[in-house]
């Protein structure tokens, strides 16, 4: 997370859209993913004392802290270091049938879709090498398409998104674009 600017970057998009426009916005997505008659419950943000504002993003499956399981499976699955996944906002879709987790990761200008894999360690690279392999196995991607240069982070997010659904948790991935973002000064 860094600074937010004032008018300008996903970071602040989104912000603005959940603090003042959330029953517009949950209605948009809840539509979106064909769950009209489901409610919403956003998780709130984590705290970072060591931030300019003491805000932070949630990093891996930190919200699902309290399954260590879980937390141990992912360890195996995906590097901890310093380039785990950052979302831009996480919810719980409530239905009659249950609970089904939301990672939103939200873009407003073209300069933040590509990116590249910049894992340094060996260890690191090969687990998230391995991660994609399984992750383009399960969605009949061919082995060949290479998921760590151009649009690593979206590939991570796939990658976050198999591994949740293969431990049985409900989850869905919404990428939200903003338009008419007028870019840093």
């Amino acid at each position: 997370m860094g600074k937010i600017g004032y008018g300008y970057g996903s970071e602040w998009h989104l912000l603005r859209w959940m603090g003042r426009h959330r029953t517009e916005l949950d209605q948009r997505i809840l539509h979106t993913l064909g769950r009209a008659g489901a409610k919403l419950e956003w998780e709130d943000f984590p705290f970072a004392a060591e931030s300019n504002n003491q805000d932070a993003e949630w990093k891996g499956l930190d919200f699902l802290n309290h399954d260590r399981a879980l937390q141990r499976a992912w360890a195996e699955f995906w590097p901890n270091g310093s380039g785990i996944h950052n979302w831009d906002a996480v919810a719980w879709i409530k239905t009659e049938q249950g609970r089904e987790l939301l990672l939103v990761e939200a873009k407003a200008h073209v300069g933040e879709i590509g990116s590249h894999c910049a894992a340094r360690s060996k260890d690191g690279r090969e687990k998230i090498e391995q991660a994609f392999r399984l992750s383009k196995h399960a969605i009949e991607v061919a082995e060949t398409q290479d998921w760590i240069n151009g649009y690593y982070q979206f590939a991570n997010r796939l990658a976050a998104l198999y591994f949740l659904h293969r431990h049985r948790i409900p989850a869905h991935l919404l990428l939200i674009y903003f338009t008419g973002d007028r870019r840093s000064p």
